[in-house]
């Protein structure tokens, strides 16, 4: 089985995983239940196909390196006195 097969395969297993779970929560569990473990198998999902396709998956440390990191040093430039 080539790589995109064994993709497939592996997208058709979290799509019943899927199914399942919202069967499982469709008796008592309520919207925002149905929306955490949709959120939480699309974020599965995302994050395996950004490592099988090879591209850079975004994720909360991507975030603090991107946004955060440059922002504090940023106000610790200015803190210290190093910005005019």
């Amino acid at each position: 089985m080539d790589v995109w097969g064994s993709t497939m395969v592996i997208l058709l297993f979290f799509a019943g995983c899927w199914v399942l779970g919202l069967r499982a929560l469709k008796k008592d569990g309520r919207m925002r239940e149905k929306l955490g473990f949709t959120f939480f198998l699309g974020w599965c999902v995302y994050l395996f196909l950004s490592k099988r396709l090879g591209m850079p998956p975004f994720t909360p440390q991507t975030a603090n390196e991107w946004l955060f990191l440059p922002i504090g040093r940023w106000v610790e430039s200015i803190v210290i006195g190093n910005v005019k």
